[in-house]
């Protein structure tokens, strides 16, 4: 190699060594400042507990190979000072010390976070994911048992006293190099969107303990920095004592491949809505300009030009501001203003804190000053857990609205770019859309929720002139469903997630109907099928013909208890692609047609039988269903 370039190489990560270290402290000063005592034992504790192996410690494995080390551990000083605090908080006696570094060991090259935390987005109801990077031609498959084995352990602990749900992805250093990450998600309709998971990894992570992500310090503003070159420097070791982690090069992204993680996104969002608007609008604006530098790219920039005495930005509001000004210059100026009162709601602010946190000063350059929001709208939106439960219904009906025209527009782009791999995820996205949003007879519609509940615990059921309505709470103007057929308004209750038994109860009224027949039949309906978020579909399912999977048959549920004639039938059935529905059927004769039209597209279906237990003819209406169920012929 050129003498010059070596040089130049080395001179600027050396320089930018230095820098990124002071802004990986930031991140680290904002994780425990927002979780303090989550941010102590992920930051600390977790290297620690990784590189000993003490039977009084989480992780504890016997009779193990040789111990595993994080590389570099014994040299923060962070870790040591608190390593006597840590053997006192597991009553360690002997052992349990850092070894030295040239003790046999399989090394762990590093710790880094991915996503939210350490940034204005994390909140209490972030999770923590975490990559553990290694070299799997230094580990055999002892080792590799091993490692996941302490692993599982310290995540048992973590559950058990972090309230921040922490995931750990075991990752090869050389898969990530060539961008192989396995599954990025079984729920995936199957698009690659690996690069596009690099690009999250670069702009947010977090370096816990190990070696330095070599991508980060490979800037210059003057001269561009080779970042082949440096990588085999760093193979060879040349370069800083061998403290820098050659994770591969990012320089661009493919836009099918941004439009395959907008399809799977899309998904996340029919759960998530709030979290995946805000990635699907990210996407949205890469795919309208595919030329444009790499936002993980345009953030190291930032980081590294800023000047003296700056704060360093914050990766969550830096990505929320370059949507926003894209959807400007789009001239969808509503849209980003919408984006930004869900992003202002995922940060969860509270706008009278009188605490200067770093979240919150940065957050108020933002909100305040860069994209301003009114101070009446901030008050509003960090009122939204105390907002009536109709409004919060509301909100969440208008986030899918922008969602689908996310989704629309995604779409329309994707259409010059389509593959028949892409075509087949879109025909299994719509689908799903379908599957969740669409409106059919006898379905049992989704309620849209922002956060995943509304602020609303109990509801109670009425009858009013033949009609059964459920209210939420004390509620009795607007019913938030309504029908002649109990089933269905029961069905529509487990469905979306509002069922318990302690939080439904029944007014007064003139039917024969007991509020615990109410419950047992909710109960049963929720075992049978589950909920929407619950309910778990084979991605291959929706190329399939729509038929039955699953039905729960339900014999003289609204008959007067004393009454014999059990000639009245009803079905909650889900089909393949997830959708739940309530049919009631006036005769033998055509629920018996109904099953066996349904056994006949689907002769593995599943069925169970719910039968009013204070019914006098129970035994003989029961004894009856046994045999009913798929008559011959």
């Amino acid at each position: 190699m050129d003498n010059s370039r070596f040089t130049h190489i080395r001179k600027v990560l050396a320089r930018n060594k230095k820098l990124y270290l002071e802004y990986n402290e930031f991140r680290k000063k904002m994780f425990r400042e927002l979780s303090p005592e989550t941010g102590e034992i992920i930051l600390y504790l977790l290297p620690w507990l990784l590189s000993i192996n003490d039977p009084a410690c989480p992780g504890y494995v016997e009779a193990i190979d040789r111990i595993f080390r994080v590389y570099g551990i014994e040299d923060s000083q962070e870790i040591r000072a608190r390593e006597d605090a840590f053997r006192k908080m597991f009553s360690v006696r002997d052992g349990a010390v850092l070894q030295n570094p040239d003790a046999e060991h399989y090394l762990i090259e590093g710790l880094y976070t991915i996503g939210s935390v350490g940034a204005a987005s994390q909140t209490p109801g972030s999770d923590c994911d975490i990559w553990v990077c290694f070299n799997k031609k230094d580990f055999n498959r002892k080792a590799w048992e091993q490692i996941n084995q302490k692993l599982n352990l310290i995540k048992d602990w973590m559950d058990t006293h972090l309230n921040m749900p922490v995931y750990f992805f075991i990752s090869d250093v050389t898969e990530i190099r060539m961008n192989r990450f396995g599954s990025v998600d079984e729920e995936s309709s199957g698009s690659a969107q690996q690069n596009t998971l690099k690009e999250e990894f670069y702009r947010t992570c977090i370096a816990i303990c190990g070696k330095i992500p070599l991508w980060w310090l490979c800037f210059d503003r003057e001269q561009s920095v080779d970042y082949e070159q440096a990588a085999v420097m760093v193979a060879d070791g040349d370069l800083m004592d061998g403290d820098l982690i050659d994770l591969g090069n990012l320089e661009k992204i493919d836009r099918s491949e941004y439009f395959g993680a907008a399809l799977w996104q899309f998904q996340k969002s029919l759960l998530f809505p709030l979290k995946s608007i805000i990635k699907m609008a990210l996407l949205e604006t890469a795919l309208n300009a595919p030329d444009d530098m790499l936002l993980c790219h345009r953030y190291r920039e930032k980081i590294f030009t800023r000047k003296p005495g700056e704060p360093f930005p914050d990766t969550s509001l830096f990505t929320a501001g370059m949507i926003i000004e894209s959807y400007a210059r789009l001239g969808r100026t509503q849209l980003g203003a919408f984006i930004k009162e869900c992003f202002y709601l995922k940060c969860d602010l509270r706008p009278d804190s009188s605490e200067r946190t770093l979240k919150n000063r940065m957050a108020d350059t933002f909100f305040k000053i860069q994209h301003p929001i009114s101070n009446d709208k901030m008050q509003d939106l960090a009122a939204y857990d105390q907002w009536h439960f109709d409004r919060q219904i509301a909100f969440g009906e208008s986030l899918f609205k922008h969602l689908l025209q996310i989704y629309a527009q995604i779409v329309e782009i994707g259409d010059k770019i389509v593959s028949k791999r892409v075509r087949r995820d879109l025909t299994i996205l719509n689908r799903k859309i379908s599957a969740c949003y669409s409106r059919k007879p006898d379905k049992i519609a989704i309620v849209q929720k922002p956060f995943g509940h509304l602020n609303v615990d109990t509801f109670s059921l009425g009858l009013d002139e033949g009609i059964w309505k459920m209210y939420a709470g004390d509620e009795r103007k607007q019913p938030l469903v309504s029908s002649q057929n109990i089933i269905f308004v029961i069905a529509f209750m487990v469905w979306n997630d509002f069922f318990s038994r302690s939080g439904v109860y029944m007014q007064p009224n003139h039917s024969n109907i007991t509020i615990q027949e109410i419950k047992n039949l909710g109960e049963a309906i929720r075992e049978m099928v589950g909920t929407y978020k619950t309910l778990d579909i084979d991605i291959e399912n929706y190329l399939q013909e729509e038929h039955v999977a699953r039905v729960l048959t339900i014999s003289g549920f609204e008959k007067s208890p004393w009454s014999a004639d059990e000639n009245e039938y009803g079905a909650v059935y889900t089909n393949c692609w997830g959708e739940l529905f309530v049919e009631q059927f006036d005769s033998l004769k055509d629920f018996q047609a109904f099953l066996k039209a349904s056994h006949i597209k689907n002769s593995g279906i599943t069925v169970g039988r719910y039968l009013r237990r204070s019914s006098t003819a129970y035994e003989k209406i029961i004894a009856r269903a046994k045999h009913m169920q798929f008559p011959p012929g």
